[in-house]
């Protein structure tokens, strides 16, 4: 399958760089293509809406194909083995008949029985393999495009086409790779990457295209009113752009097969794109950058008793969704959430299982409970463990809560902590930068006392 995909590719790429003057507008509903096409052939796609020379045109479909492309050659292959099977179908129901009326009589009854069944065993054998093909064609155009027939124009006087379609999927993520590690810096590379999947059934063979990573409105010919929607969106300012994958050497006029570059708003233009209709992701980098970052360790034990590594930076450009790949060296992480916090972008990627994380609440303080006057007073705290089981040394962030009142009949004082590395900050965010060295033990020791009015009772 793979040779002939390469097959096909190779011929695309012949005919593109022979001057292929074709366009394609891609939105995330919505294709517009306009194909310079040699023949009245368009795809296996019944939902095609086709202008030809600004009038409407019909599709019909057609059985014989004599085209090339991705699902022509299996269109093909399909035909030449349903027309095999039913000649085995025939060969065994004939052999079969035979085989039921030979009689005892004749001479060489046990050699010609043996015959006829052994002919059957094939037979049957080679049915079963034609059915397998066939099912493996059917499951190809299953996932390749909306319909399993050809269908061409009506019509072949056309100069000027027009073909508007769905069956292109986005797949929009971001990667991010750390080059080098120094102390609490890394530099690191990030790029936004869009996989596209052609399902529509058409091949897009485009000298020019436009990927437009939003949904088609004010297209020309089909404007109408739509609101002015405010809605959440990590990250949602506009950062520094970061010019796009680097330009070859070769002149315009050159083949450069995916050559991407940004025209703002979240539009991007590919020269000389080749996208079958096959069902496979075909991946192109939209924005690519090396920056600078902050790398270290981080822990939240209130949450989890996991230690992660946690990379602070500035986003190069916008971002269009918060799912990341990251590699480290030869570890890579998939499906990672990231956020954007103080104009900062923070990406929590894999566990570092040298250190081991436990916290524990510190039952003897709360048993201390008692009234005072017209008010309830408890004493409560935890203690944070941290073990280095390795024999290297770790800088670790911790981030750990205190209790915050929300009502003016409670109080949160007397709060304590045993570690001068550690911080309260704004909410009751405890903040604590520890050095662990090789195979040393840290604690950190955590109490407060809550004041409320006796006439309540709280939650915490």
């Amino acid at each position: 399958m793979k040779k002939i995909l390469g097959f096909f590719l190779l011929s695309f790429t012949l005919l593109v760089a022979a001057g292929w003057g074709s366009t394609v507008n891609i939105y995330k509903d919505v294709i517009y293509y306009k194909p310079d096409l040699k023949s009245n052939f368009i795809g296996f796609n019944n939902s095609v809406n086709v202008k030809c020379n600004g009038d409407i045109a019909k599709l019909i479909a057609k059985d014989e194909l004599n085209e090339k492309c991705y699902l022509c050659y299996y269109y093909n292959k399909n035909q030449s083995l349903t027309l095999q099977l039913e000649k085995l179908n025939t060969a065994y129901e004939t052999t079969n008949i035979l085989l039921k009326n030979v009689t005892v009589n004749s001479n060489d009854f046990f050699d010609f029985n043996q015959r006829l069944t052994n002919e059957l065993f094939n037979i049957k054998s080679e049915i079963k393999k034609v059915n397998k093909e066939l099912k493996e064609i059917d499951n190809v155009f299953k996932r390749s495009a909306p319909n399993n027939s050809p269908f061409y124009l009506e019509t072949s006087k056309c100069d000027d086409i027009e073909l508007k379609f769905s069956g292109i999927k986005f797949d929009l993520y971001n990667t991010l790779t750390v080059d080098s590690i120094s102390e609490n810096k890394a530099k690191i590379r990030v790029v936004k990457k869009v996989g596209l999947i052609n399902k529509s059934g058409v091949d897009i063979l485009a000298k020019e295209a436009k990927l437009f990573l939003k949904r088609s409105e004010n297209v020309e010919g089909n404007l109408k009113f739509s609101p002015w929607l405010v809605d959440v969106f990590q990250p949602i300012r506009a950062f520094m752009k970061a010019k796009s994958i680097e330009k070859s050497d070769l002149s315009l006029e050159d083949y450069q097969e995916g050559s991407v570059e940004s025209e703002g708003n979240r539009v991007y233009s590919i020269k000389n794109l080749v996208l079958p209709s096959d069902g496979s992701k075909k991946e192109f980098i939209l924005n690519s950058m090396v920056v600078f970052a902050d790398y270290g360790l981080i822990t939240y034990p209130y949450l989890s008793k996991s230690v992660y590594r946690e990379i602070t930076f500035d986003v190069p450009f916008d971002l269009e969704n918060n799912l990341w790949q990251i590699r480290i060296g030869n570890e890579v992480f998939s499906n990672v959430k990231g956020f954007l916090e103080k104009d900062r972008y923070t990406l929590l990627a894999g566990k570092v299982y040298d250190i081991k994380v436990d916290r524990n609440r510190l039952i003897d303080f709360q048993e201390e409970a008692g009234f005072f006057g017209n008010k309830k007073r408890i004493k409560d705290g935890y203690l944070i463990s941290l073990s280095n089981i390795s024999n290297k040394s770790y800088l670790i962030k911790v981030v750990d809560r205190i209790p915050v009142s929300k009502n003016e009949k409670i109080k949160v004082e007397d709060v304590q902590i045993n570690n001068d590395n550690c911080e309260i900050k704004k909410d009751g965010k405890l903040l604590c930068n520890i050095r662990l060295d090789s195979n040393q033990n840290v604690d950190i020791k955590v109490t407060f006392t809550i004041l409320y009015d006796k006439d309540i009772e709280i939650n915490y």
